[in-house]
Formats: C-alpha cells, structure tokens, sequence
C-alpha cells in the first residue's frame, strides 16, 4: 500500500535458490580493458559460484595500482549477468590475488583436507586434454572444480605444471580453436555443462 505519508509491503512469497550439488570457480588472468567485465557479465550468468582474476606472469595489468574500483565494476557486472539470467543465485567476485598465492591456498587446502571432497583442479592450455577424464566428471558433479584461464597469452609452461602437480588434476584444451582469453571462458563452461549434466 502506498500512502502519501507511508508505504506498507506485505511478503507474499519467500523464494529461496540454491546453487548446484556441484560448485564452480573460475581463476582468470587480468584481461586488458574491458575484456574482464565482459567476462563477468557473460560467465556469472550460469551460477557459478566465484570468479578471481589473477596475476599471472603473462598478466599485462598492473599489480600496484588500487583495482577497488574495478573490483567494484566487476561486482556490478555480476549482477546484470543475474539479472540477464533471470536466477537468484550472485556469482561471488574475490579480489585479486597472484596467481602463486592462489596456488599456494590450493595446497594449504589440500594437505588439510586430503580427502575426496577436495575441488578437482581444471587447467585451460591449448596442449591439453580434449576430454574429460571420467573419474573426475563425478568428482566435480559430487563436490565442484576451479577453473584455471590464463590471460591473453595463456598460463605460462610454469604456472601450468604448477597447477598439474595438485591432486585430482587435469590440462583441458578447446581443440584446434585459438581463442580470445574473454570467449575461452564461456566456451569451456558450455563444454562442461554438456559433459556434467550427460
């Protein structure tokens, strides 16, 4: 009811959504001018769970400069790929962080929780797999995977066998396509959807 001196709402229906047995993370390289909205605005439309840009050894974006109003911008940029998707579930926007420090929670989490329901590691490289391994397909659906995208120019030879040393592991590869670090991201999770939900 709106009054000219008040206005009184009456909850009618309390509509409540949970994310997916399975949760997924992306860790994307910093991606030069607008390339990472871009990619927030499109990923965060399919629940996932959180995306981390990183600084990476090919990553061309400054380490030193204050990112809290991108940040900002980012966290934006999720809520009109909510909007656009028409879910209830908000992708959750983390800082930036170096991509050693990521690595090194990874392993801190592993040697704590040295158990299957540890997140299955995903490495985008264009040497990689074309398939997924099987074994890990029922892992991600069971407890979820951190994707892991370099920027323009990927993860280098380092950082790649870095990531591959984690347990439950895997190289992931888009074929023969070379594609931009912003379209390799949504392209990837279409692959993923269609191998999780077989």
């Amino acid at each position: 009811e709106i009054q000219r001196k008040n206005h009184t709402i009456l909850l009618k229906e309390l509509i409540q959504s949970e994310n997916h047995a399975h949760s997924m993370h992306i860790k994307i390289g910093f991606l030069k001018g607008k390339d990472l909205e871009d990619v927030i605005d499109t990923c965060s439309q399919v629940n996932l769970s959180s995306i981390q840009p990183l600084w990476t050894q090919h990553t061309q974006e400054s380490a030193s400069k204050d990112h809290s109003k991108l940040l900002h911008r980012l966290q934006t940029k999720a809520i009109t790929g909510l909007k656009q998707s028409k879910s209830l579930w908000l992708t959750d926007i983390l800082e930036p962080i170096r991509i050693e420090d990521a690595i090194l929670k990874e392993v801190n989490s592993t040697l704590i929780h040295d158990d299957p329901a540890s997140l299955v590691q995903l490495v985008l490289d264009m040497k990689g797999n074309t398939h997924l391994d099987d074994s890990l397909s029922h892992q991600i659906r069971q407890v979820g995977a951190n994707l892991w995208i370099g920027p323009e120019g990927g993860l280098s030879s380092l950082e790649i066998n870095k990531l591959l040393a984690l347990p439950r592991s895997q190289s992931l590869s888009v074929g023969d396509h070379r594609l931009r670090a912003k379209t390799a991201p949504i392209f990837i999770l279409g692959y993923l959807s269609g191998q999780l939900n077989r």
